[in-house]
């Protein structure tokens, strides 16, 4: 499902999908639900709310995903599209200061959740040669 709904969103031109918010939103409302992938991911790379941390960052990877999920459902449904502005580059880089504290002493695949979790967008943080080292 999310494989799917990630897939649409890529092809989206311009204007809602009413089809693809409702899906969307479906598997916003699935992932919320189900309690194995919740206690799987609790308590993995926690990041305490504060004054310096963006709310999508705040809390442990379920929470991160749930965050990025409702936000995701939100998007579609408004067709809100465009550069990104201040406020997502200060998520970004927050994202990425918040990395080296939080993998460290994790097994590769713990590490992997958390760096997934806060997905850092290097092009949008104002790391251009970093960027195209991933996408190479």
């Amino acid at each position: 499902r999310a494989r799917a709904v990630r897939d649409a969103a890529a092809g989206l031109a311009d204007g809602p999908d009413e089809g693809l918010a409702a899906a969307a939103a479906g598997l916003e409302r699935r992932v919320r639900r189900s309690r194995l992938l919740r206690w799987s991911l609790r308590g993995l790379g926690p990041v305490d709310p504060g004054p310096q941390t963006p709310a999508v960052l705040a809390g442990d990877v379920h929470d991160r995903l749930l965050a990025r999920l409702e936000r995701a459902a939100r998007t579609l449904a408004d067709a809100t599209t465009g550069a990104p502005g201040p406020v997502a580059v200060a998520e970004e880089r927050a994202a990425l200061a918040h990395v080296p504290a939080l993998v460290t002493g994790l097994d590769l695949g713990a590490a992997r959740l958390v760096v997934a979790s806060l997905d850092p967008d290097l092009a949008v943080a104002g790391h251009p040669r970093e960027a195209e080292v991933t996408r190479a």
